[in-house]
């Protein structure tokens, strides 16, 4: 997902903010990013990936979107950067890259 995708948004009453959450194209990889995290947290029980999970859920007001998706794309790096924590069976790919790897970024 791509910061790219934000758009200046006119909030009235001279007030501008940029805004993502109107793309559907965001709305659905969050939400495929959310049902890749609550299998994961089913696995584990994870406190991290918990707090991820209701980052996710997390109502946006417009205001304070890019604020929030810097803070939910820093959680996934995380995430990908300590992915075999959270498939240790899994196998990776011949470009050292799992599946679940390319969701999560």
């Amino acid at each position: 997902m791509s910061q790219y995708m934000f758009h200046p948004f006119d909030g009235g009453m001279g007030t501008s903010f940029e805004r993502i959450s109107d793309v559907p194209e965001f709305q659905n990889w969050l939400q495929e990013i959310k049902l890749e995290l609550q299998g994961i947290y089913d696995r584990t029980h994870d406190t991290f990936v918990w707090e991820t999970i209701n980052l996710c859920g997390k109502r946006l007001d417009g205001f304070t979107e890019k604020k929030y998706f810097i803070e939910l794309v820093g959680k996934l790096q995380a995430i990908r950067k300590n992915i075999d924590r959270y498939y240790p069976d899994e196998k990776k790919s011949q470009n050292c890259h799992t599946y679940k790897e390319v969701l999560l970024v």
